[in-house]
């Protein structure tokens, strides 16, 4: 289950965010926070649904960034990622690339304007919405 995150999470991970070398612009925009957790989720794919602030919708071609950390990497680095709701394939930032088998990839903007996506099974993530 996608679990809500308190505003000072969400500066928490901003913050992370700019120290992992992530776009500072970014980080500064952060506007939507959620964790997600596949401790018990075995190897199924991971459905989450963000909800935008009141007077933001996902539309197509709105920007996201997603940050993912996969704690079974040695250095649990936080990867920021470009993403774009309009079909696109998921564009890395520099700085990191996810494995195949651990890339995310969005659903759709479901019908009351929240951002609905699929994704592999990672130990965390962390879904950044500007």
């Amino acid at each position: 289950d996608a679990l809500s995150a308190s505003a000072e999470h969400v500066h928490a991970f901003a913050a992370e965010l700019k120290g992992a070398g992530g776009d500072e612009r970014n980080a500064s925009r952060v506007v939507a926070f959620a964790l997600v957790n596949w401790a018990d989720a075995g190897t199924a794919p991971a459905s989450l649904r963000v909800a935008l602030p009141a007077g933001r919708k996902c539309t197509r071609g709105a920007s996201f960034v997603l940050s993912s950390t996969n704690s079974t990497s040695t250095d649990a680095a936080v990867l920021a990622l470009g993403i774009q709701l309009n079909g696109v394939p998921l564009k890395l930032a520099p700085g990191g690339a996810l494995p195949a088998s651990l890339e995310p990839h969005w659903t759709a903007c479901d019908a009351d304007g929240a951002v609905a996506l699929t994704l592999e099974p990672l130990s965390a993530a962390f879904v950044v919405v500007e």
